[in-house]
């Protein structure tokens, strides 16, 4: 059956369905990111206009407070812009 050929309500379920399935894969991918980091691990973080060391104070359901060692000042941080610095 061709996607033209679907009914409205079809198409509802679909689109129910996909994003049913996409809360469930962020969900996934949060609780694995969240694993990783530890509060006063050393982490790398790669921003856009500059790459700082810093260590993880806090973390949030996305975002971490990262103090940059440099300066002393903290940040909030997506988990996906932290690299762990061994």
């Amino acid at each position: 059956m061709a996607i033209s050929e679907l009914k409205s309500e079809d198409i509802v379920s679909v689109i129910n369905a996909v994003r049913n399935r996409q809360k469930e894969l962020n969900t996934i991918a949060g609780a694995a990111a969240r694993m990783m980091f530890t509060v006063g691990a050393k982490v790398r973080v790669n921003g856009s206009r500059e790459t700082f060391l810093g260590t993880i104070e806090k973390i949030n359901r996305t975002r971490c407070i990262v103090k940059k060692e440099s300066t002393g000042q903290s940040y909030r941080v997506p988990m996906s812009m932290l690299k762990e610095v061994a």
